[in-house]
Formats: structure tokens, sequence, C-alpha cells
């Protein structure tokens, strides 16, 4: 009965930690049905939770791609070894 046990517990706490090595997850936004013909990607990054840089704002990604009206936008995460690094990223499209 304690091995029954054992082993969902065991399960469980595996489906919990889903990405604890290494994870790369896209999030799409479209708005609208019309693809914009302009593209920018601005990221930021963390490191062990302690150190962060970049910018990837909205804002500086239509600073960056010199984009006016916005089409969609999606975000990409990626990670390694959960909390040693980790990357987020905007990806803006318009014109």
């Amino acid at each position: 009965m304690n091995r029954i046990l054992f082993s969902i517990l065991l399960v469980f706490t595996f489906e919990a930690c889903k990405g604890l090595i290494y994870r790369q997850e896209k999030i799409p936004g479209k708005i609208g049905n019309v693809e914009g013909i302009k593209s920018a990607k601005v990221c930021a990054y963390n490191f062990l939770f302690l150190v962060s840089a970049g910018d990837a704002s909205i804002t500086e990604a239509k600073r960056v791609g010199e984009i006016d009206r916005i089409r969609s936008v999606e975000i990409e995460v990626s990670s390694f070894l959960f909390i040693f690094f980790r990357r987020h990223c905007l990806i803006l499209t318009g014109d």
C-alpha cells in the first residue's frame, strides 16, 4: 500500500515539475486576420533570479521595428534548469 501511495505521489511531483530542466513555450496572440509586414523581437533575460537584463516591452518592440499599428503579439519563454537561466521574448508584428 505504501508503494502505491509513493508511486502516485512521485507521478504528481514529476507532473508538477514540467520544464524543470528545459522549457520552451510560445504563446500566440493574434489581433485580427491580417499579418503585418514589419516585425520585431525583443527579449529580457534572468539569471538565478538575481540578475535581470533586457527590455521585452511592447513599447521597445514598436521602437525597434518602427511599428505604428500592431497586428499580433506573441510571447516566447525559454528556461534552462528552472532558475539558472530564463528568457522572455516578445514578438510584435504590424505596419
